[in-house]
């Protein structure tokens, strides 16, 4: 398997000031239930979001293929429903060390 990073912006920058429209929470529900199918069936590495106002996520996670890679990002809700907007990467994790996950937001 091959390691891929996908990083996610919100299209509309003022949910993360203003909060998320209901349409929008909608679909980060759904974002949310995805990633953690992906993470539960050891798809998904792990999925992360940065805290500051200029917000973005990234999601590391493995994959046979580029074109697997593009077809995990593509499906993921928040991008298909262009809440976000995605790019992905391929990725090598170079150094690694066990760490306590952060408390949910």
């Amino acid at each position: 398997m091959n390691r891929y990073l996908y990083r996610l912006h919100p299209t509309r920058r003022a949910m993360i000031s203003d909060g998320p429209t209901d349409a929008e929470a909608g679909l980060i529900t759904l974002h949310f239930k995805y990633l953690k199918r992906l993470t539960e069936r050891g798809v998904a590495l792990f999925v992360g979001r940065t805290t500051g106002s200029e917000a973005f996520g990234i999601v590391v996670y493995e994959a046979a293929s580029d074109e697997e890679a593009e077809a995990i990002m593509l499906a993921d809700p928040a991008i298909a429903g262009a809440v976000m907007s995605g790019e992905w990467f391929p990725f090598r994790i170079v150094l690694h060390s066990d760490f306590d996950n952060d408390p949910p937001l």
